[in-house]
């Protein structure tokens, strides 16, 4: 009969460092769940996150004020929409990637600075998403219509 051999995981882990577990950190992990990402994967996302999150401010910023204050551009009848798509992702950018990204980077789901983060966030998340696919979707009947 073979024998099974289980691995022990030492109690001294913190929550962020690799091969963490329920056991080791129960308010960031629950149901013994483990770690998905490893420290450098996450690390690796956060900067995206924050690389991200700077071009999608300036870039939506930029499209949000050609679209203002040009004369020609704000006569078409798709502007008010775009606006609407721009202003979604603007709020993207801004809100929704810096938090993602602290929580890449503190491997938690919760900041230290607010712990409600956890309630919250997905309800900015799912609004901030829901805007932006109703705006695209608006866009998309404008222009075949």
């Amino acid at each position: 009969m073979p024998t099974v051999q289980l691995s022990v995981m030492p109690h001294n882990l913190a929550c962020w460092e690799e091969g963490a577990s329920c056991d080791d950190c129960l308010e960031v992990l629950r149901e013994n769940q483990t770690m998905i990402f490893s420290v450098a994967d996450s690390s690796v996302m956060a900067g995206v996150a924050i690389i991200f999150s700077f071009l999608g401010f300036a870039f939506n910023l930029i499209t949000i004020t050609a679209l203002l204050f040009y004369r020609s551009v704000r006569q078409q009848i798709t502007t008010p929409f775009i606006l609407s798509v721009s202003f979604a992702h603007l709020l993207y950018s801004t809100i929704i990637l810096p938090l993602l990204a602290t929580r890449f980077y503190t491997r938690q789901s919760e900041s230290a600075a607010w712990t409600g983060l956890c309630k919250v966030f997905p309800v900015l998340f799912y609004l901030v998403l829901g805007a932006s696919i109703l705006s695209l979707m608006n866009v998309t009947i404008n222009r075949t219509c």
